[in-house]
């Protein structure tokens, strides 16, 4: 067994090397596992490689709807955000979906370790209450014989894995086939979760501002790399409710914030099929969400931060 006092020090090619030398199963279990695709913005097309070449892999993320996420992130001091980097983890895995081979399910159990098994060697990192996963210790196990630690902690895993619910993603990686959206109905239904997002408005040395037409509603990029430069201000609106096909109403609340550029390009792709610069002159020829409408108004008027 080796340890480390953190899984932050595990080092990069150890990750590369297990997965890329795994013969017959790759196993993880997490709650969000963000840092598993960040570390490897390939991961997904090396995870299929593996999966082409006989092995199985098996990938279970939190529900980002589940009871284990939203106390995982009030424990953290991150609320509602503990499920967004869930969401945000899952689109890195959904070309996944039509990998045979490959299945990833959503679980809603209370983990004290996050597991990440290939073949016969398993990376534990325990979780210590309050603490984000990054800053815990991280235990390498190998597999000795069936009465070792090894195995206690592979059949915890097939334990939730049974329990879990299978991942369908859509095109954006979501597990949700449609939305309505309300703003100032009478007819709306009543909220049931007050979700947590954040915004950059960017803004370039042109005074022009950067805007996307997002394919959906769901996570995006625009190939424009930012800074932060001011805060912009809370915004939320009890008369703006979203419904969601999978049952959750929401309403939400975000933390705007102003940036400038600092890099990139304005970039379509499949998140968004439209980002451009726009001045403030010509934003009337645009279709702008009235949420958004008003955050660039009280950007361009000077009166932020906003707290509403």
């Amino acid at each position: 067994m080796t340890s480390y006092a953190n899984r932050a020090s595990v080092p990069r090619e150890m990750w590369l090397s297990l997965l890329q030398e795994a013969e017959t199963q790759i196993d993880v279990l997490v709650l969000s596992g963000t840092f598993f695709a960040q570390t490897n913005p390939h991961v997904a097309g090396m995870l299929a490689e593996r999966a082409a070449a006989g092995v199985r892999v098996r990938l279970r993320f939190g529900d980002p709807m589940g009871r284990a996420a939203a106390v995982r992130g009030r424990e953290e001091g991150i609320g509602d955000s503990r499920a967004a980097k869930i969401r945000a983890s899952l689109t890195y895995y959904r070309s996944l979906s039509a990998e045979v081979g490959c299945e990833v399910r959503l679980h809603d159990t209370t983990l004290h370790n996050s597991l990440f098994r290939y073949d016969g060697e398993l990376l534990v990192n325990p979780h210590v209450w309050g603490q984000p996963a990054s800053a815990n210790p991280l235990l390498h196990l190998k597999r000795i014989n069936s009465t070792d630690w090894f195995d206690n902690y592979a059949r915890s895993f097939e334990a939730v894995w049974v329990n879990a619910r299978p991942w369908t993603p859509n095109l954006r990686g979501t597990a949700r086939t449609g939305r309505t959206e309300y703003l100032n109905d009478p007819d709306a239904p009543k909220a049931d979760t007050l979700v947590f997002a954040s915004n950059l408005l960017v803004v370039d040395d042109d005074s022009a501002i950067l805007l996307q037409r997002r394919r959906d509603t769901g996570l995006e990029e625009t190939g424009v790399v930012a800074v932060v430069t001011g805060f912009l201000g809370v915004y939320t609106n009890p008369n703006h409710i979203v419904a969601y096909t999978d049952g959750e109403i929401r309403q939400q609340y975000e933390n705007a914030y102003i940036g400038r550029p600092v890099g990139g390009e304005p970039t379509i792709n499949d998140e968004a099929d439209g980002v451009r610069w726009v001045l403030s002159v010509d934003l009337d020829q645009y279709d702008i969400h009235p949420g958004m409408r008003q955050q660039i108004g009280d950007y361009l008027a000077g009166t932020y931060p906003y707290l509403g």
